[in-house]
């Protein structure tokens, strides 16, 4: 049930069961106890020595789903989630170093089922920026990259929100609003006009 980002990979410690989860209210995997704390600089962890890059990996289906997803980048998990029918594995709302500058990007890592659900994805994500607050403190990108687990290995795409040489973690976080924001009104947006085509 662990997540674990990587240089060039993300990875997932039990990927197919997560997957079946996702699709099953009734499986096991959503009723698992999960402890939640949150740590310096407003990091929420499974356990209080979670090493860093790591997290727990909870399902839509999960009791503590949205409990788990850090405040600031929550309303973009459950636009996926809740109107495009996403499946998000990971998120972070971005976190400070000890200078005050920005040590962890805002992100939401989503799985791509195949290669067209991967196109129409990235289309989603550029679309749910567009005319969006413009910003050199911080912008908006799409990574896509695999993701690994036991005996499977797909591909995530995911949301990042960059910030921009020199930003100071207040502004960062700022901009980071600004832009999570947009993108919620947007995602709903988006759902609709598909709709009423």
């Amino acid at each position: 049930m662990t997540a674990t980002a990587k240089p060039s990979s993300n990875a997932l410690s039990d990927l197919p069961a997560f997957l079946a989860a996702w699709n099953d209210p009734c499986h096991p995997r959503n009723a698992h106890r999960v402890g939640v704390h949150r740590m310096e600089r407003g990091r929420l962890r499974e356990q209080r020595h979670a090493e860093p890059g790591t997290g727990v990996a909870l399902t839509r289906h999960h009791p503590l789903f949205f409990d788990v997803i850090e405040p600031a980048i929550l309303p973009v998990v459950t636009g996926l989630v809740r109107h495009w029918s996403q499946i998000t594995y990971s998120s972070c709302e971005g976190h400070p170093d000890d200078a005050r500058g920005v040590a962890e990007r805002a992100y939401v890592g989503i799985i791509a089922l195949d290669h067209a659900h991967e196109q129409r994805l990235e289309r989603l994500l550029t679309g749910m920026t567009l005319e969006g607050p413009d910003s050199v403190l911080a912008s908006p990108a799409i990574r896509v990259r695999p993701l690994v687990g036991p005996n499977l290995t797909t591909t995530a795409v995911d949301w990042l929100i960059v910030p921009g040489d020199g930003t100071s973690w207040t502004e960062y976080q700022a901009a980071r609003d600004r832009l999570c924001a947009h993108a919620s009104l947007q995602l709903r947006n988006l759902y609709h006009q598909a709709r009423n085509a």
